[in-house]
This record gives structure tokens, sequence and C-alpha cells, in this order.
């Protein structure tokens, strides 16, 4: 299972993730981690981009590890700005899948993140998200009668999968037909895609940001300087760290954890990368007994 969180902001680029990769045994049907951490954020040098991956990888490259798989495309493949890159990876997806829809529920995308030329023609951090089709997270309230009041007392939720398509280019960011002022004033705040195990990972990532507002209220900035790359990165890198070792203390069963690893691309197409790699493990086991 992977974890990643890819935001564009007014101060650049910046993609987390951890390092886990988990297979599912035919026998027992646990998830279990791979015996080897993958590297999740890879660069892009060539059109100054990165990438970052999730889903069911090995239904696209087989046994070669998805790491290398990206590898060898980001290196050879014949593209020359984001929209190509993110249109060439689509098409390579495909010719890996022979061309056919993967089977139901077997979700694989790929976060693309760099600078293109918008409506305006200024350069602006522009994401990309090439996919097999999309999905939602069903969510079900229960509530009992309590002293004559509703109280909330159970919520159900569910990935549901819609129907698998051939992978396709989505340009998520700026959306199409919005405003431009619109898609210019919300990377003040800044834009975040999360993937992986996505509802607990969406709840408790919330959760957190609830804790950044009030102490934002009480004058404490988080991250300390929002308009620094570097700064944001290390809060992202914070919210990682805090749903894994969350995780690792809870009743959730999917595997995640590694090293969690930041990446981050400004306006001026320098690479910004975490100098330490601060390891959890992926296992479900940082509990005592």
């Amino acid at each position: 299972m992977s974890l990643i969180l890819t935001e564009i902001s007014n101060a650049g680029i910046a993609m987390v993730a951890d390092s886990s990769i988990s297979m599912r045994n035919p026998v027992t049907g646990q998830t279990e981690p791979h015996n080897k951490d993958w590297l999740k954020l890879l660069k892009v040098s060539r059109i100054h981009a990165a990438v970052a991956y999730w889903g069911n990888i090995g239904a696209v490259s087989g046994a070669e590890p998805f790491d290398q798989w990206l590898t060898t495309r980001i290196r050879d493949g014949a593209y020359t700005d984001l929209p190509s890159f993110a249109g060439f990876l689509a098409a390579e997806l495909n010719t890996a899948a022979h061309n056919v829809p993967l089977p139901h529920g077997q979700c694989v995308g790929i976060h693309v993140a760099g600078y293109h030329l918008w409506q305006d023609n200024i350069s602006r951090p522009t994401f990309y998200h090439v996919l097999n089709g999309n999905g939602h997270i069903a969510i079900r309230y229960h509530s009992a009668n309590h002293n004559g009041q509703q109280v909330l007392t159970r919520i159900d939720h569910e990935w549901v999968a819609e129907p698998r398509t051939l992978f396709r280019a989505n340009l998520d960011y700026p959306a199409a037909g919005r405003p431009l002022a619109e898609s210019i004033a919300g990377l003040q705040e800044g834009y975040i895609t999360r993937n992986g195990d996505y509802f607990p990972f969406l709840l408790i990532s919330d959760g957190i940001n609830y804790t950044r507002q009030t102490l934002k209220l009480s004058g404490i900035s988080l991250p300390s300087n929002p308009e620094r790359l570097g700064s944001r990165l290390g809060y992202l890198s914070l919210v990682m760290q805090t749903v894994i070792a969350i995780y690792g203390c809870s009743s959730l069963t999917e595997v995640v954890g590694g090293y969690v690893t930041a990446l981050g691309i400004t306006p001026d197409a320098t690479y910004l990368e975490s100098n330490r790699r601060t390891r959890f493990p992926a296992l479900r086991a940082l509990r005592f007994h």
C-alpha cells in the first residue's frame, strides 16, 4: 500500500511519499510488506518535473519493479514538456496493459507535477494525474437516539472503483473550464492530491490540518513560512510521518512505512530533496504485546 501526496502552490511543487510496497498473499489474502524499499518519487530532469505512483502497479510492470519501469521511460521517452510527458506515460501504460483496461478494482495512478505555461502564457506549477479510471469513497453515517438527541455511533466507508478504462492523462490543475483568476488564487493556499489507503489518510491529514488552523489562531504558523517551499516540504513530511505512526499503533491492517522521502521543485526549476530519510518499519507492529 502506498501513501503519496503532491502539493502545488505559489512556493512551488512539493511531493512526499513513503517507500513501502505491499503484496497480497494469494493463499491467505493478507497484505504483506515487500522486503525492499522502492523509490516512490522520481525526478524528470529533462523537463524539471517529478512523478509519484500508487495502486496495483504489478498489473502493469509484472515482475519488473515499477520504479525501474518508470526510470527507463523517463530516461528514454520521447517527450518535450509536461503535457507530452503525461501523454507519453499514459500511452506506455496502455501498451504495457496490452491496450485493454485492467480488471475491475485494479486502480493505478501516477502523479505528474511540473511547470507549464497557463493560458496567460505565464509558467506556473501544473499537475497531471495519469490513471485508469476514477473512484470515490462511499460514506455511511449511523446514528442512534440518546436522551432525545441523535448521536453519531459509527461511520462506514468503502472505496468504490468505477469501471476501469484505458490510461489517460488528466489535467487536474489548473482545471479545464475554471476561470484563470480562481486557479491563480488557489495556488495561494495550495492544491493537494493524496492517494494510497485513501480514507484513513484523508481523515488523519484533515485532523492535522485542523490542529494547524487552531495553532494559527494562537499566532503559531505551521509551516513556519508558507511562502518558502522548504518550509512546506518540512510540514508535509511531518504529516506523512504522523500518518504512518498512527497506522503503526492502530488497528489498521494496511501496510505503510519504510522511508519518508520528500522532493520539491522551486519556480526557478531547482530540485529540493530531503537530506534525511526517516525510517518507519513497514509493519503492523509498532504495538506492545
